[in-house]
């Protein structure tokens, strides 16, 4: 059995934890929820919110990039509308389930924030790299 000493100390000890554990939550951002419309293949809107999802880059809307093909075709690679497939997924995600609960992480050199964003499906950015639409970007 604790002695009173010892009582005092361990409940000392989780009175700290528990104010310590209140100020770490009053310092982070709010969640951001609502309905979310892709912009591009990694931003998208909440709220009237630009969100940037954090640690992923995707093509923009209106790049192209260029597939390699074979030498012996004699062709130098085929261009296609990358960007607009990336935006696409976004918005097939979005269509499904247009509710999401972003996470801020920081904030960008544009001014938008950079979060976790999720709906039921799950992690979009998370999905966006998993289907080759999106890279995993440490930067963002």
């Amino acid at each position: 059995m604790p002695t009173r000493t010892e009582t005092a100390i361990l409940t000392a000890a989780m009175a700290l934890g528990f104010l310590a554990a209140l100020a770490v939550a009053d310092t982070l951002p709010p969640a951001i929820t609502g309905h979310a419309v892709a912009l591009d293949g990694d931003t998208l809107t909440v709220g009237g919110r630009r969100i940037r999802l954090h640690a992923i880059d995707a093509p923009e809307a209106a790049q192209t990039c260029s597939r390699a093909v074979a030498a012996n075709l004699g062709t130098s690679g085929l261009s296609y509308a990358c960007g607009a497939m990336a935006t696409r997924a976004l918005t097939h995600m979005l269509a499904r389930d247009p509710v999401v609960s972003c996470e801020q992480k920081d904030t960008d050199r544009y001014g938008r924030i950079v979060a976790i964003c999720s709906n039921s499906g799950g992690d979009l950015g998370g999905r966006l790299v998993a289907t080759g639409m999106a890279v995993a970007y440490r930067r963002y």
